[in-house]
């Protein structure tokens, strides 16, 4: 039998772990690895050469979804201001 009420259906925010890409990865340690040998960030141009890749647009995803993912942070319109986040 239905209910005279109408019932309204919730859903729980669940906590769901993302998991990172290789090429997250590999992009990440290439961060790690120039801040900690020149002391300071590298550009996109800089990441995206020793990442092999030709374009700067496909870092910029790549940076995109490790700060969504809460990674790093970057400020916009901004060179080399990529900050890793320590969780």
């Amino acid at each position: 039998m239905k209910s005279p009420i109408p019932v309204k259906k919730v859903r729980k925010k669940r906590g769901k772990v993302e998991e990172l890409t290789k090429r997250q990865i590999e992009c990440l340690r290439m961060i790690k690895v120039f801040m900690k040998v020149r002391g300071f960030t590298p550009s996109l141009q800089e990441i995206a050469d020793s990442m092999g890749l030709k374009s700067r647009a496909n870092i910029l995803r790549i940076v995109g979804e490790l700060k969504r993912k809460g990674k790093l942070t970057m400020k916009p319109y901004l060179a080399r201001t990529i900050k890793l986040r320590n969780e």
